[in-house]
């Protein structure tokens, strides 16, 4: 499986993060690519779907 992450920061430095369901963990948004992406749209979707940030 491919998969990409994305860093993404804000104005003051600080990452965002998402909770893991699996572990209840906190990572880089990211997750798996899908046949029709590109790299760099996956990070995107990954990280346009993942809810209430954790900074």
């Amino acid at each position: 499986m491919v998969a990409a992450s994305a860093v993404v920061t804000d104005g003051e430095g600080r990452i965002l993060l998402q909770r893991r369901r699996d572990n209840d963990l906190c990572a880089l948004p990211g997750g798996g690519m899908e046949m029709a992406d590109s790299l760099p749209g996956t990070a995107v979707r990954e990280v346009k779907g993942e809810g209430r940030p954790h900074w």
